[in-house]
């Protein structure tokens, strides 16, 4: 595959901040169309910058998107493909929203956020602290086969996250 760094990484945050501004935050979505040109795009900022695409993003059998489920959640940070984590996430819908909690890593470091489900995309505003310094970014997944896959960003990092969610078993009987 041919490496597409080229751009740089100003440039892809550039990009991405002008997309903020010009069109609508991820919160702000709503229609699925408008869902998938956001995913599309953060893929090919992903993509522009890694050089990669992601293999979870190769199946592309259309399944309904489940709610209120506990998922293993393994992803990578902004700038380091190598900065891996894994933990989990619950999802629950109330009402028209969907709130979500992740618990990431060892330390089980607590995230949270809200959003809503556009088609097979969900959409999530999230918040964590660190340091006494609370930090919020947004991340958008689409159902792709038996996952959930997503790409992230935080407004003072310039690069996007990937993640990927699997539900899991709900008991070991």
């Amino acid at each position: 595959m041919r490496n597409k760094k080229s751009m740089g990484l100003r440039a892809i945050w550039d990009s991405i901040r002008y997309y903020r501004q010009d069109k609508k935050r991820f919160a702000d979505l709503g229609t699925e169309e408008e869902a998938a040109k956001l995913f599309n795009y953060l893929q090919e900022c992903y993509v522009q910058h890694y050089g990669l695409i992601p293999t979870e993003l190769e199946d592309e059998e259309d399944k309904a998107l489940p709610l209120q489920a506990a998922y293993a959640v393994q992803g990578h940070n902004p700038d380091f493909v190598q900065n891996f984590y894994a933990g989990i996430i619950a999802i629950e819908k109330i009402g028209l929203q969907v709130k979500a909690q992740w618990q990431i890593g060892l330390e089980a470091a607590l995230q949270w956020g809200k959003g809503k489900v556009l088609g097979q995309y969900l959409c999530v505003d999230f918040q964590y602290d660190e340091e006494a310094t609370t930090y919020s970014g947004r991340v958008l997944y689409k159902r792709v086969g038996n996952s959930l896959v997503g790409f992230w960003m935080e407004p003072k990092i310039a690069s996007v996250g990937f993640e990927r969610l699997v539900e899991m078993e709900e008991s070991f009987s």
